[in-house]
């Protein structure tokens, strides 16, 4: 029944227009095809992650996700439930992942607002950051966004503080519905710390809400693990660089 859900709530997307064939290199034929092809690999019992909200102890490294739309639980179904486990994987229990609760809707008209969402989504991003740096301040924090929830990334994390800002070493964005009109990059985020995936075939990506096969590829054209392993370096460099700064402050007696 929730595979059905989710097939209905991505066809209202197009339902406005004829059925489209992606092309390119990372195609995956026709859209219904893409839809039929991702469905068994839809994570619809590990999809609603709360390891911060809910959490009692703090996470060495947190992943915060908004979801894309028409999809449900903090993690949403597509590609966010897989970084996570892959990252859990990677770093078993030092990383938690939640991610934007029900103020985001998620709503398929959101998408053609001019923020790409809404402002209770774009709230509910700063919500989550903000409680992530004061419940633990200490803790590393990335993120992800897909579709819709790539918009909410690009107008949550210039809001940010600086403090909490500092907190932020790197992000991921699927199917990127503001690449075009924000040039590949997030206002007053490094570009370094941050990587936009978009298939040559995704109609979202180009300035166009045309959603084609190529908008759900990333389960399947590698970039899964091409963006586990690109934020693992990240990570890595930050655990690296914050031990360092630790041993620093033990040698100078600087507390």
């Amino acid at each position: 029944m929730k595979h059905a859900i989710l097939l209905f709530a991505i066809l209202g997307l197009v339902s406005a227009r004829p059925q489209a064939v992606a092309t390119g290199s990372n195609s995956t034929g026709t859209l219904v095809g893409a839809i039929v092809g991702i469905l068994p690999q839809l994570e619809l019992t590990a999809n609603d992650a709360h390891d911060l909200t809910a959490g009692t102890a703090c996470k060495e490294i947190y992943f915060l996700m908004a979801r894309g739309s028409g999809e449900w639980g903090t993690l949403g179904l597509t590609i966010g439930p897989v970084i996570c486990r892959l990252l859990k994987e990677e770093y078993k229990d030092r990383i938690g992942c939640d991610g934007l609760g029900p103020a985001y809707t998620g709503g398929l008209g959101d998408n053609v607002r001019p923020k790409g969402t809404t402002d209770e989504a774009i709230n509910e991003g700063v919500r989550i950051f903000n409680l992530a740096h004061t419940k633990c301040p200490n803790s590393l924090l990335t993120f992800g966004g897909f579709s819709q929830g790539a918009a909410v990334m690009h107008n949550v994390i210039p809001l940010l503080s600086p403090e909490v800002k500092k907190q932020v070493i790197a992000g991921v964005l699927w199917g990127d519905t503001k690449n075009k009109q924000t040039d590949g990059k997030i206002e007053g985020y490094p570009k370094e710390q941050t990587l936009i995936l978009c298939t040559p075939d995704d109609g979202v990506c180009w300035g166009r809400l045309d959603v084609t096969a190529g908008h759900l590829a990333y389960l399947n054209n590698g970039d899964k693990a091409r963006s586990v392993a690109w934020l693992k370096t990240k990570i890595d460099a930050a655990v690296k660089a914050k031990g360092a700064a630790k041993k620093l402050r033990r040698h100078y007696k600087i507390f």
